[in-house]
This record gives structure tokens, sequence and C-alpha cells, in this order.
């Protein structure tokens, strides 16, 4: 199974919400983030979620930070987790 980031207005017309696990991806432009551009200091998951405000955590510094997906203008890419993928890791999907 191969994971692939969409981009955040993708998801936002979606009408889902990221759940507890999920990750983001903060690119500095608008374009697919291919492996070559791809900086860990930009990876970030959800470590609580109110519909789209969130709670994410930084995988290279440990910051957390609080953001809202519906009123952001950074270039952000989402990686919703499989529902598969969360049972296997004790993370069942809310909505």
């Amino acid at each position: 199974m191969e994971l692939e980031y969409i981009s955040l207005s993708e998801f936002l017309n979606n009408s889902i919400y990221l759940q507890k696990g999920d990750y983001l991806y903060k690119h500095n432009k608008d374009e697919y983030p291919l492996k070559k551009d791809y900086d860990i200091s930009n990876l970030f998951f959800v470590i609580e979620n109110n519909q789209h405000k969130l709670k994410v955590h930084n995988m290279s510094n440990n910051n957390v930070i609080n953001m809202d997906l519906s009123s952001t203008s950074e270039h952000w890419w989402i990686l919703a987790l499989p529902n598969s993928v969360r049972k296997q890791i004790g993370l069942d999907r809310i909505n």
C-alpha cells in the first residue's frame, strides 16, 4: 500500500476531518512535495482535533502548534491514515 498526500484544498472539499495520528506536511510551494523537497522539520502529526482546528506535533523539534486548516494560507499537504492502518496501530477513526 502506498500512501500519498493530498492538497489541503482537495481535503477540505471532502468534508472529513483529520484525527489523532494523521499527518500533515507544510510545503514551501503549492506543488506536491517530492522526495527531493521533503524536509522532516515540516512534518507534523495530529495530537488533538476539533473539526479543522488542530493541535499538531512537529516531528523534528517536538514543538506543538495550534492551527485551523480552514483558515490557513500556507501550503499544507494532508496524509489521513486509511482505516485499515488506523486499526493496526490502535487508532480507530471517529467520524
